[in-house]
């Protein structure tokens, strides 16, 4: 695997869906592997939400929802032991 992209989720954030299309579109474009990891700090049914509305590509999607008081440290942390790639981009 080529790229993993990891982001970092604090809050509800408006456009968070297209976030991640327009992320998986470009990186498409690139012809390169890479996958998209998102941790979330106690957001599971926000991020629940946003995921069902892109089902095409959750095959280049790991989701993280961990609980309320994690650190983005920790986050980070937890995210980058399940990367894959060579280039990792936060």
């Amino acid at each position: 695997m080529k790229y993993s992209i990891i982001v970092l989720l604090e809050k509800d954030a408006e456009g968070f869906s297209k976030f991640l299309e327009t992320l998986y579109e470009i990186f498409s474009s690139v012809s390169e592997s890479f996958e998209i990891l998102v941790a979330a700090n106690g957001l599971e049914g926000f991020l629940k939400n946003e995921l069902e509305n892109i089902p095409k590509f959750n095959d280049k999607l790991k989701a993280f929802i961990l609980d309320k008081k994690t650190t983005q440290a920790v986050c980070l942390k937890a995210a980058l032991k399940e990367s894959c790639g060579e280039i990792i981009i936060v």
